[in-house]
């Protein structure tokens, strides 16, 4: 079993488990858990880390702010850090012990691992602190850790949201749907992700836990890079978005350039939502997006593949932002109007709760 070293840090991210019965099995399905986390050792201090930090800085408005470059050098840290290469991560899940791995050359690393019923059961009855959260009777929060070196205080913990094979998911993008960023504006984008204090969009978050406390798990899939996860999983719960599972975008600096650091794969974005949703073949899903990128196009596309299992696709009109006269009749060619809407606020589309909650 493979260890963590001394100066290697860990950060897991919140992934799901579904249901699929063994091979010849006569009981309970088994659950089948995504594990996905990074390894890397902190970058201290270097030629190469502090030409990054300028280089990073030039992406930036000018600005003497102090409260925002404290918030710039809390949140760049996650791209100045040696990625630990080749590493097997060992985790603890209740009493069952599992190698995840190898990491590859940006440091992450995932694997898929296999638990009988009752050792999930088992595993979250004897759990030190409740698992729930904001998940449904049905859904559960199930805690794990990376197994640590003797001695070692540090404890690095991931969670895994084990969904029915029923149910309803909402999948929803984050920048300009749930958070503030500025997107089609690529100097405030860059300054709103890394150096400002994130802002809700108004009423998402209270729309979100409605939905929630109704039942729907939520499934964060974004552009935004994963070594900006920690900050943003701070500031959802702090918002009040109901805990996800996240999905977001691998990017590592290689030269003095923004190119790509934000920018949407309609490509990437489909494969992701679309493994979600072979993975779940009877839950009822609600895509949110906004108007800013590629999401009237990967929703279209996604609603004509799974119509039968995707509810409606709901899109933020995002302000300022040009609109291209018919763009979203061609993203949604061949779908249903009423499988669609473009809205304003959030208020609009909390008022379909009713009509989504019965057609689950």
């Amino acid at each position: 079993m493979s260890k963590i070293e001394q100066d290697q840090r860990v950060v897991f991210f919140p992934t799901y488990g579904h249901r699929q019965a063994g091979p010849g099995s006569t009981s309970a399905a088994d659950w089948l858990i995504d594990i996905h986390g990074v390894i890397f050792r902190p970058l201290i201090s270097s030629r190469k880390r502090d030409l990054l930090v300028r280089m990073a800085r030039s992406w930036l408005p000018r600005n003497d702010n102090t409260i925002e470059q404290k918030t710039f050098r809390r949140r760049f840290w996650a791209f100045l850090v040696d990625h630990v290469v080749g590493q097997t991560v060992s985790i603890r899940i209740g009493d069952h012990y599992f190698d995840v791995g190898p990491s590859n050359a940006d440091g992450h690393f995932r694997g898929t691992v296999r638990l009988p019923a009752k050792a999930v059961d088992r595993a979250i009855a004897t759990a030190s602190r409740s698992v729930r959260g904001d998940l449904s009777a049905e859904d559960r929060w199930l805690d794990y850790e990376a197994v640590m070196p003797d001695g070692c205080r540090r404890r690095s913990r991931g969670r895994i949201a084990l969904l029915a094979s029923e149910g309803l998911s909402v999948v929803s993008d984050v920048d300009d749907t749930i958070k503030i960023s500025g997107v089609s504006q690529k100097k405030q984008l860059l300054a709103n992700v890394l150096a400002r204090s994130y802002r809700a969009v108004p009423g998402m978050s209270d729309v979100y836990r409605r939905w929630a406390e109704q039942g729907a798990a939520f499934h964060y899939v974004s552009a935004c890079p994963w070594q900006l996860y920690l900050p943003l999983s701070r500031f959802c719960g702090r918002a009040g978005y109901p805990a996800a599972t996240y999905h977001l975008k691998k990017f590592r600096l290689r030269e003095p350039t923004t190119l790509g650091l934000f920018k949407a794969s309609k490509k990437l974005k489909v494969a992701t939502i679309s493994k979600i949703l072979s993975d779940f073949p009877r839950r009822r899903f609600l895509l949110v997006g906004d108007t800013t990128q590629k999401d009237p196009e990967v929703y279209g596309e996604l609603l004509r593949d799974y119509d039968a299992q995707i509810t409606q696709a709901l899109i933020r009109n995002v302000p300022g932002v040009k609109k291209r006269a018919g763009r979203l009749e061609a993203a949604f060619r061949a779908v249903d109007a009423d499988r669609w809407h473009l809205f304003d606020d959030a208020e609009e589309i909390g008022r379909r709760l009713t009509e989504m909650a019965q057609l689950v």
